[in-house]
């Protein structure tokens, strides 16, 4: 069974992240741990994007359709909340039944 949240970290790098959970979410809270900077994402949305300081930013988050040998998640682009050795959280949530 799916789950319809995952929580976890991630160590930024400044260059795109692929997130592998098992689904795509339908929300994505990022935090940096080391700035405080926040990023929220929305699947209605356009991809790429996200919230910052009530600005939609460039450069942020994607639904990830996986590969052959990777599973569904979404990527970290990068925006200001992915520097290199910073410590990234993230919540991901997905709707229910139905979702990718």
């Amino acid at each position: 069974m799916i789950p319809s949240s995952v929580v976890g970290s991630v160590v930024g790098t400044g260059a795109a992240l692929n997130i592998e959970i098992g689904f795509q979410p339908d929300k994505v809270l990022l935090i940096n741990q080391t700035t405080g900077r926040t990023l929220n994402y929305f699947r209605s949305m356009p991809a790429g994007s996200g919230v910052v300081s009530g600005a939609v930013v460039a450069n942020g988050v994607s639904p990830y359709n996986g590969a052959p040998t990777a599973g569904n998640g979404f990527t970290i682009g990068t925006d200001a909340v992915n520097a290199a050795g910073q410590v990234i959280a993230y919540e991901a949530v997905r709707s229910g039944p139905g979702a990718k």
